[in-house]
């Protein structure tokens, strides 16, 4: 299928689901102090600040938990970031930096990881964070099911604002782990409240307190006065406003009844951007999502068997095309497990460009020169059915004809983790910079998303093996370039397209916000401030 029959085969599927597009779901740092140099606030603007005012931000999905017990989907990470904060922050390439930690010494080689609290901090309760409740915080995360920090066998206290943690054994991700998924959470309060009044009331660190939550209308914050940053928050507070209908949602923001949008649809973002908004994309590609497709490998008697099939299905796709005609470019497109400008990008992976003639070529090689049958697994998702149907018609192109699949969700999770699948599946997966944390739940052996479909060559699984308990940061990154290649040039195992950029839609009175600028779940509220 060439360019111009993609957009003519699917202009009308484009107009007809435009309006059904829904919000966008959801390395090892040396140990250095706390620099106000490297953290996102300081890459925000100088202008003001101005005191006072509410942020109003529109969302399309509620939160469904303002507790980190459970696994939450991206809204539920930013719509308590106001109340709760974590040890640490990722800066725009990727790295961890500490936040409310004020350093961290690492040492590999005895598995420890000595924490150095900043000092003064309150939790809204008036209750003090220090160590002791960073410990409950991390034993009381574990308790509950997570497994970012299993590896911490235990923790010393050893004063008030310094703890040790002693690791089982080493994990290089540990510290990302540390930092970003684990917010803190007042131990009296949630003593006190039980687990659930916890996930509708959060008590923490943050510059705003929890005011009232009533689901699916609004969540509202207001200023913490007891902040530990001297002179923050600006706000006087934060709303957030579900509003279900995307359309609904840019009626009011062209109307200003709110400050922000975020989570937008592609469609709707290029709209607004076309309108002369401000619609801001999380070129990192950090916290996002990453979409592609997954093969059927590990069946002998499958085409996709052959690694020259699985390189033909890759040039058999004009990516490119896919990107500007039906994601708006608001998507980055890729050709690896990351996005340019992340530490574990690799600029030497080739994967497969555009090529249908070397498509018919390496398939006629396998033995396929008359193409053959196949289906394309796709959840019910209107913009990833757009995506897998274009798919489609440029595997038709090349002779391999595929059937769509549209599933819901439970039954895209059981061809995923449970029962495996024929063909080919759409790929879905964290786009994070630390490859050693996200590359084995799915590429690993002992059991992973996709993982009863996929080959497990062994240099992959030595490497993923090797990187999670790499000593230091350069090592790390070298076995994360090294993974790369393996995964897509040698072995073609995954083909990523594009990682999604959460857009965010904003009034040019909003300042500081920082949406997107590190991290697809993480802004700064408590530097935001309204311009007058």
């Amino acid at each position: 299928m060439k360019k111009g029959n993609l957009l003519n085969k699917t202009i009308c599927l484009v107009i007809a689901l435009s309006f059904l597009f829904i919000m966008l779901l959801s390395g090892c740092s040396s140990s250095k102090p706390n620099n106000t140099d490297k953290t996102p606030s300081s890459n925000l603007t100088t202008e003001g600040p101005q005191l006072g005012g509410v942020l109003t931000i529109a969302v399309n999905q509620d939160a469904t938990t303002l507790s980190h017990l459970t696994v939450p989907p991206l809204e539920s990470y930013i719509m308590s970031l106001p109340a709760l904060e974590t040890l640490g922050r990722f800066d725009s390439e990727g790295r961890m930096l500490p936040y409310l930690a004020k350093s961290w010494d690492v040492d590999a080689d005895n598995k420890t990881i000595t924490i150095n609290l900043n000092k003064g901090i309150k939790f809204h309760d008036g209750t003090d964070f220090n160590a002791e409740a960073v410990k409950w915080n991390l034993e009381t995360y574990t308790a509950a099911g997570r497994g970012e920090v299993r590896s911490v066998a235990s923790i010393d206290i050893i004063d008030d604002h310094t703890l040790r943690l002693n690791l089982s054994e080493w994990n290089s991700s540990i510290v990302d782990s540390l930092g970003y998924f684990i917010p803190m959470m007042s131990p009296t309060a949630f003593e006190k409240n039980g687990k659930d009044l916890a996930a509708r009331n959060p008590v923490g660190t943050g510059p705003f307190e929890f005011v009232s939550w009533e689901r699916d209308v609004a969540l509202t914050y207001k200023k913490f006065d007891n902040y530990w940053q001297e002179g923050l928050p600006y706000l006087d507070g934060i709303e957030f406003k579900v509003i279900k209908d995307p359309l609904t949602t840019s009626a009011s923001f062209r109307a200003k009844e709110v400050d922000a949008y975020i989570g937008l649809p592609t469609q709707t973002a290029s709209e607004l951007q076309k309108s002369g908004f401000e619609v801001k994309k999380l070129e990192t590609g950090l916290g996002s999502m990453i979409r592609g497709i997954v093969l059927n490998s590990a069946n002998p008697n499958s085409p996709f068997a052959d690694l020259r099939v699985r390189q033909a299905v890759g040039h058999a796709i004009d990516n490119q095309a896919i990107v500007e005609s039906l994601l708006y470019g608001f998507v980055i497109p890729t050709n690896q497990w990351a996005v340019p400008g992340v530490w574990s990008y690799n600029s030497n992976v080739k994967g497969y460009p555009f090529n249908p003639e070397k498509a018919k070529k390496l398939l006629a090689d396998a033995g396929y020169a008359n193409g053959f049958e196949t289906k394309i697994i796709v959840q019910n998702v209107p913009e990833d059915v757009l995506v897998k149907t274009a798919i489609q018609g440029y595997l038709a192109d090349v002779g391999i004809k595929a059937e769509l699949e549209v599933v819901d969700r439970g039954k895209f999770n059981q061809y995923a983790t449970e029962t495996g699948w024929d063909g080919i599946i759409q790929f879905t997966s964290r786009s994070d910079a630390d490859v050693a944390f996200v590359m084995p739940r799915v590429l690993s052996s002992r059991g992973s998303l996709f993982f009863m479909s996929l080959i497990h060559p062994e240099d992959v699984q030595k490497l993923l093996n090797d990187i999670r308990i790499a000593p230091d940061f350069d090592s790390k990154k070298k076995m994360a370039l090294e993974l790369q290649r393996l995964v897509i040039d040698e072995y073609a195992i995954i083909q990523p397209m594009f990682v999604r950029t959460l857009p965010v839609a904003k009034h040019s009175e909003v300042q500081n916000d920082g949406f997107n600028l590190t991290h697809g779940s993480v802004w700064t509220p408590e530097v935001a401030w309204l311009k007058k």
